[in-house]
């Protein structure tokens, strides 16, 4: 793999990217709505868990921009001892956090979960903070979206400057080879319709 498979957003400063991701959550309207929507997306995460569960470990998942909690809800009515981290949670279930810093020990936890690498500010940051807290043969279990791949896209360069998101890549498996260069080894990928799914291990 290439490094020009993967693309972090260049010029925008940590507070300036940690106050974009607040622009939903302080917004009265747009958290009014996140809220609402609780109830089908904890059903929804909990369709996207039954089809990862062979490849996750019993035990413990961290849910990393869990925001409104509904990913740790879905794990925990699952069995999973589930908790989620973000910089602006709306749910009590989330704790206040940022995915670059997990505030939590070594080998904490048997898996990882996260749908938002697209809003990572740093990605070799990420990865490493996600091995720390992985037990080793740890699972780390993401889903990025089709339509964020940058092979999709006809000017990229136009796209990755307008995009909110701060994290590109050329499609899903070149992400999750990216994340195996941080000590992972591929387990499994898959895609529904929406997402693709990958899951990686800790080595």
């Amino acid at each position: 793999m290439t490094k020009q498979k993967i693309h972090e957003k260049k010029g925008v400063d940590y507070t300036e990217y940690a106050r974009r991701q607040g622009r939903k959550a302080n917004n009265p309207e747009k958290r009014k709505i996140l809220i609402g929507k609780i109830p089908n997306r904890i059903k929804k995460f909990e369709k996207f868990f039954i089809q990862a569960q062979s490849f996750l470990l019993p035990g413990s998942i961290l849910c990393l921009g869990a925001r409104t909690g509904c990913e740790n809800k879905a794990a925990t009515n699952l069995g999973f001892d589930a908790v989620g981290i973000d910089l602006f949670p709306l749910d009590s279930a989330v704790l206040k956090a940022d995915w670059h810093n997990i505030p939590f020990e070594n080998n904490s936890f048997d898996n990882v979960y996260t749908n938002a690498v697209d809003h990572c500010y740093d990605v070799e940051r990420l990865a490493k903070e996600i091995h720390r807290v992985l037990k080793k043969g740890g699972r780390f279990y993401f889903q990025v979206s089709k339509k964020q791949m940058l092979k999709t896209k006809t000017d990229r360069e136009k796209y990755m400057k307008e995009s909110s998101n701060f994290l590109f890549w050329d499609d899903g498996k070149a992400l999750a080879d990216h994340f195996c260069s941080f000590n992972f080894v591929f387990v499994s990928e898959w895609y529904d319709g929406k997402w693709e799914n990958f899951v990686i291990e800790a080595i």
